[in-house]
């Protein structure tokens, strides 16, 4: 097992590529093969192996929950196309959460592979993104029961709530922000990691526009209900996942002292969790406490559109990452376009 026994190296020993701000140590050398990668990332304590044990735990029990939910809906003769949405999340979370486990694994591979890993990381995200939109737009809207204020009516019967109108909005809204997102790994290199965040918190709060929508038109006692104490925490939660991520404490402060455990990404992983575990959790008070109401609603999903949109929209993902691998350099620069003459 060559792999935990391979020297770490300092940020002065590494390519540009692979250096992350403030961490002094613990980097693998570029070049590891397929297994010496997985072994040095999972077993010998380097800067990644907390990063990918703090989603690949997890990840695990997010897909054990979307499989639990699946199975009770089937035995108990429920309908599957209301829960769809619900199952899809809970599976498309153990799908990012192990994609990111993968990249900060496989990532020593080369430069290029570095490069690719995150892509395909940033694809994982896009695809989950939609699907939670998806959710909370099936299971978290105003309903009559919220009281909603003439604006709140005007909302729930504007164009953006019309699925059709409302999935086409989202599918390019993160299809846009995929893009963007991958483009900061090789431009804006002093503003990455905050176009990054913004990417996403913009991204996290079109998706929650059911809550902000309930938030701020509902008449009824809103804030006292259980869903939104625990959207209020998923909120709270991914601030101070955009905090970690911008600041990059603690180790700004104490360059070196955080390089193996402590440093704000894995800070950032631990956060982003507890957000989506509240995330779920939230949506299924929501489940539990509206059922009659959002059976009715015009808003109930549909498995072939739901199905589809995903499909496609996943498809689009993998060939666009598939693109940007191929842009690149073996040394993960990107290829200069030949000028015709």
């Amino acid at each position: 097992m060559p792999g935990p026994r391979l020297q770490l190296l300092s940020s002065k020993e590494v390519p540009a590529v692979i250096r992350e701000p403030f961490l002094l140590t613990g980097y693998r050398p570029l070049g590891l093969g397929f297994k010496d990668s997985i072994l040095s990332g999972t077993v010998r304590l380097s800067n990644e192996t907390f990063n990918v044990w703090t989603h690949l735990l997890p990840a695990v029990y997010f897909v054990w929950l979307g499989v639990q939910l699946a199975k009770r809906v089937h035995d108990g003769g429920e309908d599957f196309n209301f829960y769809l949405p619900l199952v899809l999340l809970e599976l498309s979370i153990g799908m990012v959460l192990l994609t990111s486990s993968i990249a900060h694994c496989l990532n020593c591979m080369s430069a290029r592979a570095r490069h690719t890993c995150f892509f395909c990381d940033y694809g994982a995200i896009a695809i989950y993104s939609v699907i939670s939109g998806l959710a909370h737009f099936h299971y978290c809207g105003l309903v009559a029961s919220d009281k909603p204020t003439a604006w709140g009516t005007s909302l729930m019967e504007s164009p953006l709530m019309n699925p059709p109108v409302f999935y086409v909005v989202l599918t390019i809204l993160h299809a846009a922000i995929f893009w963007a997102t991958s483009m900061t790994r090789h431009h804006w290199p002093k503003l990455r990691y905050s176009i990054r965040t913004l990417n996403y918190m913009v991204a996290f709060n079109f998706n929650m526009i059911t809550f902000w929508s309930r938030t701020l038109f509902a008449t009824s006692d809103v804030f006292v209900t259980t869903s939104y104490y625990i959207f209020k925490w998923q909120f709270m939660w991914n601030a101070l996942a955009a905090l970690a991520n911008v600041t990059k404490l603690p180790e700004r402060l104490f360059p070196g002292r955080f390089d193996v455990v402590g440093h704000s990404h894995q800070w950032m992983h631990i956060f982003l969790t507890c957000s989506l575990v509240n995330q779920v959790n939230g949506i299924e008070i929501d489940i539990r406490e509206r059922y009659d109401e959002l059976i009715a609603s015009p808003r109930y999903p549909s498995l072939v559109v739901s199905s589809v949109l995903i499909t496609v929209f996943s498809i689009w993902t993998l060939w666009n990452i598939r693109m940007l691998h191929r842009s690149l350099n073996m040394d993960g620069s990107l290829r200069s376009k030949k000028k015709s003459t």
